[in-house]
């Protein structure tokens, strides 16, 4: 530990009191924020690459063009990126450890019948570890880039969650029109039966099966419009848009897979692409990374730490009047922590441990997503196929039951029986379309495609060269 005292040829205390105003003008403009900037600095990240396109708000809707509203007004997106933002302070505030800090503290001191001594020192101090304010430093990069990452993986969420709300309303405003015309024909039966009831052709029975078959399917109807009414409020919550009575409408089918979902490898092929362009897996790296840099923080207390302090009097009128300025340089190295340092590496290997569980827990869940979407898929187009010909089946079935009941040949109650299950199988002809859209949405957003829908530009962020280094092994190395 060194101390330094040393006198110097005076210049003039105006001049000097002069400067030291004019370093107190820098730093206080230095403290000004652009707030502007601030925002800009996660919303380059989310928009990277989204076009600017104008949404008419009377013209039709797809998924498309809801995710693109979802991606510019949801308030959701703005938070997490307001979090990455505070990772961005954390590694300014991490390399501010290495910068010196300058302050000015004036003292004006009074004596009882002596008049009074003004003192205005100008002081320089830095302390620093080398090593370990380094190792920080990069701590707080890694920790930055997982926060940007999530912030991807946050948009990405949104995105399909949008989807499938849009797809959902589709799904009750088909439901709707199925309804809408099975209960114009039903009714029209229903006056057919009470015309038939009056001659005598029928029973009051027949009549009253049909009145209820009319009712059941109105109460269906209200159900199905009430959904609409619901499925619209959440789209508009997700998009941030008044979306009303505007028409939705399905986007061309057109997925982004580079292997069909039946192909005998598309799991293999799928689950790679995963693998470098999921965002859950980079922010999962860089994790690991970021516990790393903290292991070797945490070794890195054992290191010297430097002190230095430097302070320059822009005006002296105590004792000793002669002395312009002092140092102060200090050393220390520590000797007996009572075990803090210990612990603080113990809980660090715990932490790196930790993240690397997370991370291989994260690649079979990927793993895992990918292989239902694909099963989904596969699944759900088979069963449009099916469905297709249970269709057209009980369309048949019912012409042939209309004919029948027409001549006498069959009861009022397998007419029923044919418009009901004509009826569910529409119904799930709808369901079934739809759910094709809805599982290759599920397979995009599984393998980290889904943004290209938008156009929105990654590749920048996943290229290997600024993927973190891979140092999970850091903890055995370090025994």
């Amino acid at each position: 530990m060194t101390r330094i005292a040393g006198t110097a040829r005076r210049a003039p205390r105006p001049g000097r009191l002069f400067a030291g105003c004019w370093l107190i003008g820098a730093a206080a403009a230095g403290c000004a924020v652009d707030e502007a900037q601030e925002v800009a600095a996660y919303r380059s990240v989310l928009d990277d690459g989204l076009p600017i396109i104008a949404i008419d708000d009377g013209a039709p809707l797809d998924e498309v063009g809801a995710m693109l509203l979802a991606a510019r007004g949801n308030e959701r997106l703005s938070i997490e990126g307001e979090r990455y933002l505070r990772t961005l302070i954390d590694r300014r505030r991490a390399a501010a450890a290495l910068l010196p800090t300058i302050t000015l503290a004036p003292g004006y001191e009074r004596f009882d019948g002596r008049s009074g001594t003004l003192d205005v020192p100008l002081t320089l101090g830095l302390a620093f570890s080398p090593i370990r304010d380094a190792r920080r430093i990069d701590r707080a990069g890694a920790l930055a880039a997982e926060a940007r990452a999530l912030l991807l993986a946050a948009q990405d969420a949104l995105l399909i969650d949008v989807a499938r709300v849009h797809l959902e309303v589709l799904r009750h405003e088909r439901a709707v029109a199925v309804l809408e015309r099975s209960l114009v024909v039903q009714h029209a039966r229903i006056d057919d039966a009470r015309a038939r009831h009056e001659v005598g052709l029928i029973r009051l029975l027949d009549v009253a099966l049909s009145e209820a078959q009319a009712a059941r399917t109105a109460v269906d109807l209200t159900e199905a419009q009430n959904r609409v009414r619901t499925t619209r409020s959440l789209l508009a919550f997700l998009t941030g848009a008044r979306i009303d009575a505007r028409p939705l409408h399905a986007g061309e089918d057109a997925p982004l897979f580079p292997v069909a979902p039946d192909s005998a490898d598309a799991l293999e092929v799928l689950t790679g692409i995963a693998g470098d362009r999921r965002p859950e897996l980079l922010a999962a790296d860089w994790a690991v990374a970021a516990a790393a840099e903290g292991v070797t923080a945490a070794f890195a207390q054992y290191h010297p730490r430097l002190s230095v302090n430097l302070s320059a009097f822009l005006s002296r009128e105590s004792d000793p009047t002669d002395r312009d300025w002092t140092a102060f340089l200090s050393v220390t190295l520590p000797i007996f922590t009572a075990g803090l340092i210990e612990a603080d590496v113990r809980e660090s290997l715990s932490l790196l441990r930790t993240s690397v569980l997370e991370r291989s827990l994260a690649r079979r869940e990927v793993s895992r997503d990918i292989e239902v979407a694909i099963e989904n898929l596969r699944s759900s187009r088979v069963r449009a196929g099916r469905i297709e010909v249970q269709v057209a089946s009980a369309r048949q079935a019912l012409e042939l039951a209309e004919a029948l009941y027409q001549t006498g040949l069959a009861t009022n109650l397998e007419r029923l029986d044919a418009e009901d299950r004509l009826l569910a199988a529409e119904l799930a002809l709808v369901n079934a379309a739809l759910d094709q859209r809805v599982f290759t949405f599920d397979l995009e957003r599984a393998a980290g495609i889904l943004h290209r829908r938008l156009g929105l530009d990654r590749e920048h962020w996943f290229a290997p060269d600024a993927r973190p280094e891979d140092r999970s092994n850091l903890h055995a190395e370090a025994r």
